[in-house]
């Protein structure tokens, strides 16, 4: 690169468009003091803004319903914080019951296998069957049941619940009507 192309730069400022200005960013102070010096602009339509003036309470009153607002919210958050103590000791309970179930119910399952274990059904049995109370079914007394079919339902279109009670008692009046 040449030398004129190194000192070639761009500047957004006005000072590289001024006459005495030699492609030096540095200046010296004499040229500094040739530049114009930039005056504020004044606005023209400059309005005044007037404040409210607001009445100022004296700092030591205070508002007899603060006063309340507070004791009632400070009230509210001790019945709030006595009832959820409550709450976690209903949930202790709970889960205290919970456990209870659970010891009763094996409890429960021990005692079943217990009670079926002190009974012997064959030994009842085969005592009812010697005194005579009780006697094994005959062939002639078992019957059988088929279940190979399924299930089937009828279907009447016309028949209802009200249809059903107005012919009954028609045919109740028929009965009664031949007797007399």
């Amino acid at each position: 690169m040449t030398a004129e192309k190194r000192q070639r730069y761009y500047t957004k400022h006005t000072s590289a468009y001024l006459s005495g200005y030699d492609g030096n960013a540095v200046r010296q102070l004499e040229q500094l003091e040739e530049f114009p010096v930039h005056r504020q602009r004044t606005h023209r339509n400059k309005r005044e803004v007037k404040r409210l003036e607001l009445e100022v309470r004296e700092p030591g009153k205070i508002a007899p319903f603060a006063v309340v607002g507070l004791l009632a919210v400070c009230l509210l958050t001790i019945l709030m914080l006595s009832q959820y103590a409550s709450l976690v000791g209903v949930n202790d309970t709970a889960v205290g019951l919970k456990k209870d179930l659970e010891t009763l119910k094996t409890e429960e399952a021990k005692l079943l296998t217990q009670y079926e274990l002190a009974y012997d059904l064959q030994a009842i049995e085969q005592d009812l069957l010697a005194s005579g109370e009780m006697i094994k079914p005959q062939n002639s007394q078992v019957q059988m049941i088929e279940l190979t079919e399924p299930d089937s339902v009828e279907y009447y279109q016309n028949a209802g619940f009200g249809n059903g009670i107005v012919t009954g008692i028609k045919e109740i009046f028929s009965t009664i009507r031949t007797y007399f």
